[in-house]
């Protein structure tokens, strides 16, 4: 095999040449091919993005699939959002959970029962303020109708302070109970 040298100002002067030589046999005898890897490196980068592309594009493409099946399947619940924000808030009636995927089924379901418990201690709240109210009337009653019957009487000067100071008292509580 016969190999070329190079002289000293040559090697300076050009770029390395990176050479593949495989051997061959062929009924035994060996045969040497040299080929430039440079050449070869070029096929297989250019294979590489060949084979590359398609499932760059793939890739884009289901991206973008993703994001359009996934806009439409939370749509109802967006619509939901959108109708519990304009709800006023003393409307405690449950969620529709029609045209939801059935995945939030369960969460709109949990959210109704707790919309229901509300309801119920709200309700509860009402009664015993009600009954607070009916409870109290009646002392208020007895004690403006006792502190009328001191104008009747003959009372000293302080006592008869402190029943004027206690009127305007039981009159706000009259309003306030009839208010209620």
């Amino acid at each position: 095999m016969r190999t070329r040298r190079r002289t000293s100002s040559s090697r300076r002067s050009a770029a390395p040449r990176r050479l593949r030589c495989p051997l061959r046999s062929t009924d035994g005898v060996r045969v040497a091919i040299a080929q430039r890897t440079l050449g070869r490196d070029e096929i297989a980068r250019n294979d590489a993005l060949a084979t590359l592309a398609p499932f760059v594009a793939l890739a884009l493409v289901l991206l973008v699939a993703l994001h359009l099946i996934l806009r439409h399947m939370f749509g109802p619940l967006k619509a939901l959002a959108a109708h519990v924000d304009t709800r006023p808030e003393h409307d405690l009636s449950a969620l529709s959970d029609e045209a939801l995927p059935r995945e939030i089924a369960p969460f709109v379901v949990a959210i109704n029962r707790l919309l229901s418990r509300v309801e119920r201690t709200l309700a509860a709240q009402r009664r015993f303020v009600t009954d607070a109210t009916h409870e109290l009337r009646l002392p208020l009653t007895a004690l403006s109708v006792q502190a009328e019957r001191l104008d009747a009487v003959e009372l000293s000067a302080q006592a008869r302070d402190r029943l004027d100071a206690l009127r305007p008292w039981l009159r706000a509580c009259a309003r306030c109970s009839i208010s209620c």
